[in-house]
């Protein structure tokens, strides 16, 4: 299934997670240098480009939607061609010089406008020109460094598989712990000392995070990719069509499959055959009136199970596409929302991108809990979490967080309107008598949402699609975050031109002190709430997890799957046959036996979600014997 590593010493055969470790170093150095630059973007937008807020905000979200639709591309290169590692390297090179340019544009004098007036077109052309270069090297580096991650732990062996869970919220962590020091030290130099420095210095971060990812590249183990599956899925479509009148029979394993535990997609174990969807099963059925005669038209099981996989992912991710519309606020209407507020610390000025590092702080304080203390408390008492419950409970807190800002606004512009202040402008006279620490629950209730709905989607993503695909899973992932910055921009420019008619100010105005953010806010809760119900309505309770068969490993037979794969792939040799009776591969993760059955408070499509040492599979062969293990 991959590709050992050129350089495998014992320390790592006996410590595998230290083979990541290179991996999350380098992923806090890039994301160190994304958020120095994402974080405080939309102050510089403002205060040096002199744009309009509700410009900015609507600009700001667009690149940062651009930055999750881009890793569409680095998804198909990938999978395609490249492989993740040479992906990461090549895209790093644009990202590069995208830092670059943007450094340019704030250092050179003819690059930025006097005070008070517009950017020119040229001005604004270069700026955003590095941006967008930024945008599409972060999309060959996003849908694959978490993945290639993953890949380095193998999924065949029990000991290794449940690391993965722990590798994402390690990934997630380290990812925050880079946007500490961004909204913290990068922040601050950008503000009060020199943005030139401030984008500077991201860009020197990106290049330490090159060299540490490449300097470790003996070490790495790589998966083969089984190539884009869009070709795949039409020939799956089509023969369901041209199929629609053949009889799916009873016993599905007389649904067409090749021989051999691996399918005859690269890179791909064979998947079991799932009752959903039955129409396009019938892709799969052999003319029983002419058995063995040609069909061009037959396709493989396991590459039916390829496309229903796809479209179960679906809704979850349609879902997720709200949520982050509602992650989206942290990086505009909550730094907009805090440059309208008192900003002082005695008689230091914070800026008030600053308070982002909270909502880093929250990810990484709930990283532990979670990790250390609320999965294994759920699991000890037979009740693990489920992945999909996890994104839920992401859901309900993100909409909390928005209800408390809806409230921190609402008490702000009623103290604005105490004191006589809704003709001044916080943008040129913050005189508004609110500390900023205000909004410190909403930033930490956004951070516990991450915890739960970005890393469960994360891992969700990874687990429940096949193998020979998981950029492109990896890709669909971060399109949601993509959709919801949209999302969010999409609203912003409705609300505006609606709640601007008759010459009003607007719920998001220039100037914020005869707005209303606090309605906004509250329109994204009541949208927050109602995805909700549709999620744990019709959603979650009806997915069906993703089942794959695997070759059991016998006593006397120490087979790995990459030399299965290798097997399979030599034309001159018959395909590698299974050793005993084959085992059924839970969200890709824990194996066991379809008969299996736990206590679990989520809905009964879970069943099969086992946790580690929960069970055991029975003696089903001669001399074979598995521990089905595993994470929720």
């Amino acid at each position: 299934m991959f590709t050992a590593a050129r350089y495998n010493p014992p320390f790592f055969q006996k410590h595998p997670f230290a083979r990541v470790v290179p991996i999350l170093g380098s992923e806090l150095c890039e994301r160190l240098a994304y958020y120095g630059i994402a974080t405080n973007i939309i102050i510089y937008m403002t205060t040096v480009l002199n744009e309009r807020n509700s410009s900015a905000a609507q600009n700001s979200s667009a690149w940062q939607g651009t930055v999750y639709l881009t890793p569409l591309i680095g998804a198909f290169v990938a999978d395609q061609w490249w492989g993740r590692y040479w992906t990461i390297v090549w895209f790093s090179m644009i990202y590069v010089i995208g830092l670059a340019i943007l450094s340019l544009s704030a250092g050179l004098p003819n690059m930025t406008p006097p005070s008070g007036q517009a950017a020119t077109g040229g001005q604004l052309g270069f700026f955003w020109v590095g941006m967008y270069l930024i945008a599409l090297g972060t999309g060959g580096i996003k849908p694959c460094v978490s993945t290639f991650g993953a890949d380095q732990f193998d999924e065949s062996d029990p000991e290794e598989a449940k690391l993965i869970p722990r590798f994402y919220n390690w990934f997630y962590a380290f990812v925050n712990i880079g946007a500490v020091v961004s909204a913290t030290v990068i922040v601050y130099v950008q503000s009060d000392v020199s943005w030139t420095l401030g984008f500077a210095i991201p860009a020197g971060a990106f290049v330490v995070a090159l060299l540490l990812f490449v300097s470790c590249s003996a070490f790495y183990r790589h998966k083969r990719t089984g190539q884009l599956p869009f070709k795949r899925w039409y020939c799956v479509v089509r023969g369901a069509i041209r199929h629609r009148k053949r009889e799916i029979p009873e016993d599905r394993a007389r649904l067409h499959e090749v021989e051999g535990p691996v399918s005859i997609v690269p890179g791909q174990f064979k998947m079991a055959s799932t009752p959903n969807m039955a129409c396009l099963d019938k892709a799969a059925v052999a003319d029983a009136a002419t058995p063995g005669a040609p069909d061009p038209y037959l396709v493989t099981v396991t590459e039916v199970e390829e496309l229903k996989c796809f479209i179960r992912l679906l809704p979850v991710a349609a879902v997720l596409v709200v949520y982050n519309a509602l992650y989206a606020q942290i990086s505009t209407l909550f730094v907009l929302q805090g440059s309208a507020m008192d900003c002082r610390l005695g008689s230091w000025s914070i800026p008030p991108a600053t308070l982002s590092v909270l909502d880093s702080l929250a990810v990484i304080l709930w990283v532990f809990l979670y990790d250390l203390v609320v999965a294994p408390f759920f699991q000890r008492i037979g009740f693990p979490i489920s992945r999909l419950t996890r994104i839920g409970v992401g859901i309900l807190v993100a909409l909390f967080s928005m209800a408390a800002a809806a409230t921190v606004e609402a008490v702000r512009l009623r103290v604005v309107r105490d004191h006589g202040l809704t003709d001044v402008d916080p943008a040129n006279n913050n005189s508004v008598p609110m500390s900023v620490f205000w909004q410190i629950p909403q930033y930490f209730l956004v951070g516990m949402s991450e915890v739960f709905a970005m890393i469960g989607g994360l891992e969700f993503f990874y687990s429940q699609s096949p193998e020979g695909m998981r950029s492109f899973a990896s890709a669909i992932q971060l399109l949601c975050v993509s959709l919801g910055s949209y999302l969010a921009s999409a609203l912003v420019s409705i609300v505006s031109s609606v709640s601007t008619g008759g010459g009003a100010p607007g719920w998001v105005a220039d100037n914020l002190n005869q707005g209303h953010l606090d309605y906004f806010f509250a329109l994204l809760a009541v949208l927050g709430a109602i995805t909700l119900c549709i999620y744990a309505v019709f959603v979650a309770p009806w997915y069906t997890y993703r089942t794959a068969i695997i070759p059991e490993e016998t006593d006397g037979d120490e087979k790995k799957t990459d030399d299965v794969f290798d097997a399979a792939d030599d034309k001159r040799a018959p395909p590698a046959q299974p050793t005993g009776a084959p085992l059924f591969r839970i969200s890709s993760r824990a194996s066991g036996q379809l008969a299996l059955k736990r206590r679990s408070f989520v809905p009964a499509a879970h069943g099969y979600e086992m946790a580690a040492g929960d069970y055991e599979v029975q003696d089903i062969a001669p001399k074979t014997r598995t521990a089905a293990t595993g994470e929720p």
